[in-house]
């Protein structure tokens, strides 16, 4: 009872101590006072263990007594300590320090237990002398300065300053093993150096390239964010290595609202060095700058001209049209055109602001045709006041085609700019200047005007193109015209205005650069229903052979186009959906139908969802009325339709042309395969050989006499030699097609099939490759051991990667059930990457079969310690829900033991979440897998990112299940799983102080 009359009667006391107080391990305390009962929350309970420490350290007990012996270092003292420390900071700091060190060198205290000290003293805002001091002494030292290095100092520009101050770094950076810990340092407080970090900098750079590679790790990812003296101190290292200035990230609207003069030394600097950002960072931007109503302006104008007006190029001609200083095309976004569009936008504030100005920067290139400064100098004219509307005349006129075309902006108008400037200085110059730019609009004919008159007389000689009218003379008047004041100018020009808006009206002009129209191209009755006897004469219009594809008119969406092709393309269309209507209208029509409707004919029901619907025998007789050669594409389309009906008795004469088309049709071509990619354009893989085998004619004939077999053996005596063929054909493509009709060939005559197939798989390794071969081996392996057994060889060794798969399956399935290929399987060390993961992966699935699940589980505990990346197939284990930890916990205790990867171990959590009632069933599977990965290498635990904290989240929901349990067992579970921890913090993994929060938390 205190002095208040409250009686505090703990609810739950752990007396491991003489006085009973130290470790009270309830989460609240009941408060008799005034006949009520209360709680006191844990925070109250936190404290007063606190203060007991700090009467113990006072009375001069040790720290290894203050804090309890390790089984009592839990979370919850971790955190008790932690009010302790701040206390004794607070009280001295001379004692916290002394307390510190001792808990550093005390081998009787956790890990995690020692990092409270250093967390404290790294929310030291500013350290007095005794903090300094023992910074200084310690930062070095062999037993915990790389601890206090790492967990105290880094990131913390007090403690850094204080080594800089100290010299300590200026020793550190001539000791080669010291300097990178600079550079941390350095990079970790980068937003905040000063002027001493930089003098530092600056004392130490360009000697050295990888340190200054090093040293610019401290600049800022993006520019506004940076200090001034930082920047200058960037521009410092890009005038050594302009090349690092391209990974440089500018945001120019935020930029040049706040940093414009730094902006403009940038652009300027990328520019004079011709560095390109590579579509990153600027290209984005420069639409911005095109905007004219964003929201920046520049202010200072005539930086921005005197840094960037000497980069525009002073060209005319092609080169520069389609240059990245050219805006011509929307895709271009280039430093080039930011350029461009700052120093217009300065043009247009100087026009503003300093009139005079404008003429003085632009007079040198002026009337000189320069198509970059023109569309500068054009834009600066539309700016400048009605003052100098004479003047504006005056210098248009002196060369029209020198000073009045844009050919580099976005615009569609190559006379936009003109147009505006003749619009706003053609109402305020004065009659004589107005008289003089009229004439000279109306008497002006382009350089051109004659090389396009003599164009449009050679292509009027054509006959068979419609004759075309291109204009040689009348554009530029009808567009400029326009813009004078119409009250202003003659009557003579009014006329030939008229005119012109009568040739004009509805054509556009040659200086108008119009977007291409796209989309789809149809014929004239495309989507439309139209009837019998309309498509009658279109399939049999003989016309149509002569009309070519230059006929397209525009309409939204696409083009109509009246050609041979397109109309063909409909009727396919037509056919898909009226089958038996368009076959029959062709049958009636045989003598007079063109043979590409016809053609269309068998595609259209090839491809058609309503074969049901059709009459079989109209079919029949559809194949049987129009044969297929051996050169068209119709014979893919019969084989089509015979597939899609191969249920259907079909009669000697299709059966007579499917056979036909298997042997003597011309696709494919030996050297010239259908199908090719840009790594094999021979057809040397598995994967293209297939591809080809699926998409060339007589591949297509195979396949549909397997599946005719596959209905019928009766079919096979018809067949059986058209078969051999197909497997003697020369090219591969087609051989490999023919096991499509060796498989059901199989089920009929196995003998004579399973010589053909192995015969195909001795004389080309990669027809194993075709679907299900690794169940024909086990159905050829009895009579033809030794055979079937070099080529699974053949493919485990290919250096094809689908080959090393089948064989690789293949060798694990043998292995299994008939104990072949024991040395392949046990000689691991010599094995690949592919062909490891073959055999785990088959592994993996027999685990799923009892009778061999044992033997599953020993191939994969053999490769166990395989460095390599095999974490796909061992995490499907957990994933697929193979195992349970009843009958596999020994296996699972083994596997634990192995180089696990972040995959796999994320995998087991998953399962885990899952499936397990509770984590401690698991224990014993949990504490192994941890101890096995933190005894890892820490370079090879730093490239599994992330595992680290999947064995947190895992130790942690250990501990928190067993810490408060009264049975011995749970109790050793939760003691190890704070030596666990303890290793963490040790080794310093992942991220220590997130931990740390987690474990304040509990």
């Amino acid at each position: 009872m205190d002095r208040t009359g409250r009686l505090y009667v703990p609810k739950q006391i752990l007396y491991v101590e003489e006085d009973g107080l130290d470790y009270l391990i309830s989460s609240e305390i009941i408060i008799v006072q005034n006949n009520k009962v209360g709680f006191v929350h844990q925070a109250i309970l936190d404290c007063f263990i606190s203060q007991r420490m700090m009467e113990k350290y006072f009375d001069g007990q040790n720290i290894e007594n203050v804090i309890g012996e390790k089984c009592k270092q839990t979370p919850g003292r971790r955190y008790q300590l932690q009010i302790f420390l701040q206390n004794l900071l607070e009280y001295d700091s001379s004692d916290f320090i002394l307390i510190g060190e001792k808990m550093l060198i005390s081998d009787d205290i956790r890990f995690y237990i020692k990092y409270a000290f250093y967390e404290i003293l790294g929310q030291i805002r500013e350290p007095d002398d005794n903090i300094i001091q023992f910074v200084v002494d310690n930062c070095e030292n062999e037993l915990y300065g790389n601890y206090l290095l790492n967990n105290t100092i880094f990131s913390r520009k007090q403690y850094i300053s204080i080594l800089r101050n100290q010299s300590i770094l200026e020793r550190w950076y001539s000791e080669t093993d010291k300097k990178v810990i600079i550079f941390n340092l350095l990079q970790s407080i980068s937003p905040d150096l000063d002027e001493e970090d930089i003098f530092f900098i600056k004392k130490h750079a360009f000697s050295n390239k990888n340190d200054d590679e090093q040293f610019m790790r401290c600049f800022l990812h993006d520019i506004t964010q940076e200090r001034e003296d930082m920047f200058e101190l960037r521009m410092m290292f890009y005038e050594h290595y302009p090349e690092f200035a391209k990974e440089a990230y500018i945001d120019i609207r935020t930029m040049m609202k706040q940093f414009e003069e730094r902006t403009i030394r940038l652009i300027s600097f990328w520019l004079k060095n011709k560095i390109k950002s590579q579509g990153r960072y600027v290209y984005r931007y420069e639409e911005e700058l095109i905007d004219s109503d964003n929201a920046f302006l520049i202010d200072n104008e005539e930086l921005v001209l005197n840094e960037l007006l000497s980069y525009i190029p002073k060209e005319s001609g092609r080169e520069v049209k389609y240059s990245d200083w050219s805006g011509k095309y929307v895709h271009k976004r280039s430093i080039e055109r930011a350029c461009v569009e700052l120093v217009k936008k300065a043009t247009i504030v100087l026009c503003g602001k300093s009139p005079e100005r404008f003429w003085e920067y632009y007079e040198p290139y002026m009337g000189q045709g320069y198509h970059v400064f023109n569309e500068i100098i054009l834009t600066g004219l539309v700016s400048l006041p009605p003052l100098y509307s004479n003047q504006v005349i005056r210098y248009l006129i002196t060369d029209l085609d020198k000073n009045i075309f844009d050919y580099t902006s976005e615009a569609e108008d190559e006379l936009g700019l003109v147009k505006e400037a003749l619009k706003i200085h053609g109402s305020n110059c004065n009659q004589e200047e107005l008289l003089k730019v009229e004439n000279l609009i109306c008497q002006y004919i382009s350089p051109n005007a004659s090389e396009w008159y003599k164009r449009r007389i050679e292509q009027n000689k054509f006959k068979e193109y419609c004759p075309v009218y291109w204009s040689f003379w009348g554009d530029l008047q009808y567009e400029l015209l326009q813009c004078l004041p119409e009250e202003r100018i003659g009557t003579k020009t009014k006329e030939l205005l008229r005119v012109l808006e009568r040739r004009f009206n509805k054509i556009p002009s040659r200086y108008c650069n119009r977007v291409g129209h796209s989309g789809w191209v149809k014929s004239p009755v495309s989507d439309k229903n139209i009837s019998k006897r309309q498509w009658l004469q279109i399939i049999t219009n003989s016309k149509l052979k002569n009309r070519g594809q230059h006929r397209w008119t525009e309409v939204k969406g696409g083009f109509i186009e009246s050609s041979y092709e397109t109309y063909a393309s409909d009727f396919q269309s037509a056919v898909k959906q009226h089958p038996q209507e368009m076959i029959n209208l062709v049958l009636e029509n045989k003598e007079r139908v063109l043979p590409v409707f016809v053609d269309s004919l068998f595609l259209g029901v090839e491809v058609s969802e309503k074969l049901e619907e059709v009459d079989f025998s109209l079919i029949e007789r559809l194949l049987h009325e129009f044969p297929c050669d051996m050169k068209s594409h119709r014979a893919s389309y019969f084989c089509g339709i015979v597939e899609k009906i191969s249920d259907a008795n079909w009669s000697l004469e299709v059966m007579e042309q499917l056979k036909n088309i298997a042997l003597k049709h011309c696709n494919p071509k030996l050297d010239n395969p259908n199908v090719t990619n840009l790594e094999d354009k021979e057809m040397k893989s598995c994967d293209m050989l297939h591809s080809n085998a699926l998409n060339c004619v007589r591949g297509s004939a195979a396949r549909v006499i397997g599946l005719l077999l596959w209905e019928d053996k009766e079919l096979f005596s018809r067949f059986k030699d058209i078969i051999d063929g197909l497997t003697e054909d020369e090219n591969p493509a087609v051989r490999f097609a023919s096991l499509y009709a060796l498989w059901p060939s199989y089920n009929i005559d196995r003998k004579w099939a399973g010589e053909k197939i192995i015969y195909l798989y001795e004389s080309d390794i990669r027809m194993a490759s075709f679907h299900n071969s690794k169940n024909m081996f086990f159905l050829l392996y009895p009579k033809y051991k030794e055979r079937i057994i070099n080529i699974i060889k053949k493919c485990f060794e290919s250096e094809d990667k689908q080959l090393v798969e089948i064989g690789g399956y293949a060798v694990c399935e043998f292995y299994i059930q008939h104990n072949e290929f024991e040395t392949i399987m046990m000689s691991v060390e010599f094995r690949t990457e592919w062909q490891i993961k073959a055999i785990l992966d088959m592994a993996v699935i027999y685990l799923k079969v009892n009778d061999y699940r044992e033997m599953a589980k020993d191939i994969i505990l053999a490769y166990k310690n395989i460095d390599m990346d095999v974490e796909f197939p061992l995490s499907k284990m957990f994933y697929d829900k193979y195992l349970d930890v009843k009958n596999d916990r020994e296996f699972l205790r083994e596997f634990m033991k192995t180089k696990v990867s972040r995959r796999i171990v994320r995998a087991f959590v998953h399962y885990l979440e899952e499936n397990a009632v509770s984590i401690v069933d698991y224990a014993d599977i949990v504490i192994q897998l941890c101890e096995n990965i933190l005894q890892m290498e820490i370079e090879t635990l730093r490239e599994q990112w992330g595992i680290e904290d999947e064995i947190s989240k895992l130790i942690i929901s250990l501990y928190d299940e067993t810490a408060n349990s009264s049975r011995m067992a749970d109790k050793q579970i939760a003691g190890k799983c704070l030596d666990l921890w303890d290793i963490m913090f040790e080794r310093q993994l992942g991220s220590v102080r997130e931990v740390s929060r987690k474990l304040m938390e509990r």
